[in-house]
């Protein structure tokens, strides 16, 4: 709805640094003990039922359970941007050695003895003073 309520329930859906994040009641409300003790019955039962679930599933289903959770961490908006920047970073760079690596095994198999080191001329190898 345009005033930022849910169409299903009427609440309000936090954006930004609060989303998905419980949100407790106003602590000015006539009412807010009562909401505060029922948010954590709520809380509770959702709990134990979220354990029993978790203990019937599969070492499979744990794994792909692991592995969603893993891939959607909880943080600020700015955490998780810098996070996949990171990721993005990271198997940019991976791509990058893999090329360099297979550029140089083919360089590898073209010559097959190592390169001599290359001098200046007139100097020996190991002979180079980096003072004058």
């Amino acid at each position: 709805m345009a005033n930022g309520r849910c169409y299903y329930h009427g609440g309000r859906t936090p954006k930004g640094k609060d989303w998905h994040r419980r949100q407790w009641p106003d602590k000015t409300a006539p009412d807010a003990i009562a909401k505060m003790e029922n948010k954590l019955q709520m809380q509770e039962r959702s709990w134990k039922a979220r354990q029993k679930r978790l203990a019937k599933m599969t070492p499979e289903e744990q794994a792909a359970h692991s592995k969603w959770h893993k891939e959607r961490p909880l943080g600020t908006p700015e955490h998780r941007e810098r996070k996949r920047l990171e990721r993005k970073q990271n198997a940019e760079a991976r791509a990058r050695f893999a090329r360099h690596k297979e550029q140089a095994e083919d360089a590898g198999a073209a010559t097959a003895r190592p390169v001599a080191p290359q001098t200046a001329e007139g100097q020996e190898p190991g002979s180079f003073d980096i003072f004058g």
